[in-house]
């Protein structure tokens, strides 16, 4: 669930908005991540919430000579208020997460790359969901599975070798046709309200639930990793400026304090940064 989401005991109107955000992140090789996202919610009634979302992302590394840019995955999502009353709210949301390609982007010389530098991570995966709201707190669980893998990652060493990048390309994971596993996902944020303003406080715990498999570039094996399982732990910032009804300007700020010990599909970041642009109608 998002941050800093509104509870309001009196709405009946149906919730409909458009919203353009863009990210910056980095991992703990130095890499940079931007995103611009698009994203669309239609409220069919006061209960019933549709959620779409489009990335299209760049991503490089410290000396930008490993660069490459698509589309990230597209996300739907429905999302049902299974309980209100005049204090709080509790949401249940069901989704789905479709790949964009076959998380293999390369060079133009053709070598290939690491997830670090994938836009897709190459799965159809499922999206549960289930949350508590008032005006003061937000509480959410969250399930990711992937059930469809097409993920071709090509990144091997031996692709590397007699190269002067071979260096840095021991820096990441091996990742020939990763099949990773699902995540559970749990946060809690404080959020403190004034009339035009809101600011939201609050933790990200992300729970890898096994092992991921790559193949073995030497003998064809599917093999497990066994550094890829574990939890991470993330500080989040936000505040909202609310100008007017129809328009709400963003800003959120993410930090890392617990890291996995090895992320095969990439998904590593150490610092956040988040604007964005929300129009209601």
């Amino acid at each position: 669930m998002k941050a800093d989401q509104k509870f309001d005991r009196r709405a009946k109107v149906h919730f409909r908005s458009l919203e353009i955000s863009q990210y910056v992140a980095r991992t703990h090789f130095e890499d940079i991540v931007y995103a611009l996202t698009l994203e669309a919610n239609l409220g069919i009634n006061d209960r019933f919430t549709i959620q779409a979302k489009a990335p299209y992302m760049w991503v490089r590394n410290a000396v930008n000579t490993w660069k490459t840019n698509a589309w990230g995955d597209v996300s739907l999502s429905f999302t049902y208020v299974l309980h209100k009353t005049e204090a709080y709210q509790i949401s249940g949301t069901a989704g789905a997460k479709f790949p964009t390609n076959n998380s293999d982007l390369r060079l133009p010389n053709g070598r290939p790359l690491p997830m670090y530098f994938q836009t897709s991570l190459g799965t159809y995966d499922l999206v549960l969901g289930a949350s508590y709201l008032s005006r003061d707190w937000l509480l959410a669980v969250g399930y990711q599975q992937p059930l469809h893998h097409i993920n071709a990652n090509t990144f091997i060493y031996e692709a590397w070798e007699d190269t002067p990048s071979l260096a840095d390309a021991l820096l990441y994971v091996e990742s020939l046709n990763l099949r990773r596993k699902g995540d559970v996902m749990g946060r809690i944020e404080r959020n403190f309200r004034l009339s035009r303003f809101s600011f939201n406080f609050g933790l990200l715990a992300i729970h890898h639930l096994g092992l991921d498999q790559v193949t073995d570039p030497t003998s064809g094996e599917e093999i497990e990793d066994p550094r890829s399982h574990g939890t991470a732990l993330s500080f989040l910032a936000g505040a909202t400026y609310r100008a007017s009804v129809r328009s709400h300007f963003k800003l959120l700020l993410g930090n890392r304090i617990i890291r996995r010990k090895q992320n095969p599909d990439g998904l590593s970041r150490e610092q956040v940064l988040n604007f964005g642009y929300q129009f209601n109608f």
